[in-house]
């Protein structure tokens, strides 16, 4: 799900996939709703 690349001590963590991306933003609009 996730790619890491290394840079000294640091790891750089990324999606792996596009639609991961968009389900993730998605999962965030929607827990910003107003709730009825």
């Amino acid at each position: 799900m996730v790619a890491g690349e290394r840079s000294g001590r640091e790891v750089l963590y990324r999606l792996a996939d596009h639609h991961l991306a968009h389900i993730v933003v998605d999962a965030v609009a929607h827990a910003g709703e107003d709730r009825p």
